[in-house]
């Protein structure tokens, strides 16, 4: 069987928390209605993953994880756009569907 591939997704506890409880990102919020992003890039500081993706407010949690299911890819590897004020520059991964995964890691990110 071939290696999984790790993401990462910068988020709030709050949103770490509903990660735990349900296995999928964003506690399976807003799946078929809203984007679910994740990036497979590692950032040593929450200012630099707030700049890099484009992120209204500052993460408290950096997940490293696999993904479990299938879902239909929105973007695959795509440069984060300037937004939020921020240069972006990073690459991102998107869809409407459920994200389900396997947490590897859970880290606070100052």
């Amino acid at each position: 069987m071939p290696e999984q591939k790790i993401y990462y997704r910068y988020m709030s506890r709050k949103e770490a928390d509903a990660v735990e409880k349900t296995g999928m990102l964003r506690g399976g919020r807003g799946a078929g209605v809203e984007e679910t992003y994740w990036t497979d890039q590692l950032y040593g500081s929450a200012r630099e993953a707030k700049a890099r993706l484009s992120l209204g407010r500052p993460p408290e949690i950096r997940v490293a994880f696999t993904i479990r299911n299938n879902p239909r890819l929105l973007e695959e590897g795509a440069p984060v756009e300037p937004d939020e004020g921020e240069p972006g520059g990073g690459t991102e991964w998107s869809t409407l569907d459920a994200v389900e995964v396997e947490v590897i890691a859970y880290e606070d990110i100052d």
